[in-house]
């Protein structure tokens, strides 16, 4: 293994301007090989600290030449290449259509909790843009749907699925687009609130919660005339204490009915292509999450988007574009 190479410096005899010349994968103005930058930033994408992996080059060479503040500016300057080189995968060379996903997670951010908003193309479980923003605050995550509109353009999305939050439902009905909510999520809401229900002291009769627990296995269109028929039950509208968990009862049902239509968007708009789940963008997220548990927070805005464009490369074994970017 050739652990040095030599790099030669010139003088013009006319102009006294010097250069050098660098060897084959060298970078300019760098006294590292482009693999050692690679091998460095692999390995903190694989779950070292920047200072284990400033142990293990350190040792694998035989001398002192990466501390680990050269490796975590390799890591950023990386990462800061990829997110401004960043072309969604989604945009299609074909101009198909692409079903939006999005979601929301939390990181530290100098040592406060810091929401992120997630983007990605639901077919291909692929990232198409990350920003700090709050999934549950409505003005944040239209401002951050206004950049997807960017990247893509708003004739190029077919559709959104998100959880079932109502600020993703505000942004569909903006841009008047196809949304389907997440099925899985809106099933283990359904089946908690009726099993608090059926906890209480008073409850409603075994065969009116059956009615509901299979409503959503799986969701027909014409269902929704069920919760329009149970609404005319006069029990449903009792007043007066003793008749609070008939109170509840009817919230879970006009719950389900105000939102019915984003529960069959999938079979309502075919052409969409929409999924049932956001089950592809929360494993995008989850790429990204696995490796943040193993770090202690971020200092800076560039460094968790650096981070989340970087792990999401390594977690879909995209090492060629990293490379390249060197």
């Amino acid at each position: 293994m050739v652990s040095e190479v030599e790099i030669i410096r010139l003088k013009c005899r006319a102009c006294k301007y010097s250069f050098r010349i660098y060897p084959e994968g060298v970078k300019d103005y760098s006294l590292r090989t482009k693999r050692l930058i690679f091998l460095g930033v692999i390995l903190y994408s694989a779950g070292l600290s920047y200072q284990k992996c400033s142990g293990f080059l350190n040792g694998m060479l035989g001398q002192e030449i990466e501390s680990f503040v050269t490796i975590w500016r390799d890591v950023q300057a990386i990462g800061e290449n990829l997110r401004r080189s960043h072309v969604p995968i989604s945009r299609s060379k074909r101009g198909d259509k692409v079903v939006v996903g999005l979601d929301g997670t939390y990181v530290k951010l100098k040592g406060k909790t810091q929401p992120v908003l997630v983007a990605t193309n639901q077919e291909e479980g692929t990232l198409i843009t990350v920003e700090l923003g709050d999934e549950w605050r409505e003005k944040e995550l239209k401002a951050f749907f206004k950049e997807v509109i960017k990247l893509l353009g708003l004739r190029n999305i077919s559709g959104l699925t998100s959880d079932d939050l109502d600020t993703y439902k505000e942004v569909s009905l903006k841009y008047r687009k196809p949304h389907q909510v997440c099925l899985a999520h809106v099933k283990k809401n359904l089946t908690k609130r009726l099993n608090k229900l059926a906890k209480l002291k008073r409850t409603v009769p075994k065969e009116y919660i059956e009615r509901l627990a299979n409503i959503l296995d799986p969701p027909e269109k014409d269902n929704n005339q069920i919760l329009k028929d149970l609404l005319k039950d006069p029990k449903l509208w009792k007043k007066g204490k003793a008749n609070k968990h008939w109170v509840t009862y009817r919230n879970i049902v006009t719950d389900l009915l105000r939102n019915w239509d984003n529960y069959i968007a999938y079979l309502a708009h075919p052409e969409a292509n929409l999924a049932t789940t956001n089950n592809r963008t929360e494993q995008s997220i989850g790429r990204s999450k696995i490796r943040y548990k193993l770090t202690r927070g971020f200092k800076s805005k560039m460094g968790v988007l650096n981070f989340f464009y970087l792990t999401q490369h390594t977690g879909m074994h995209k090492f060629q574009e990293i490379a390249q970017l060197l």
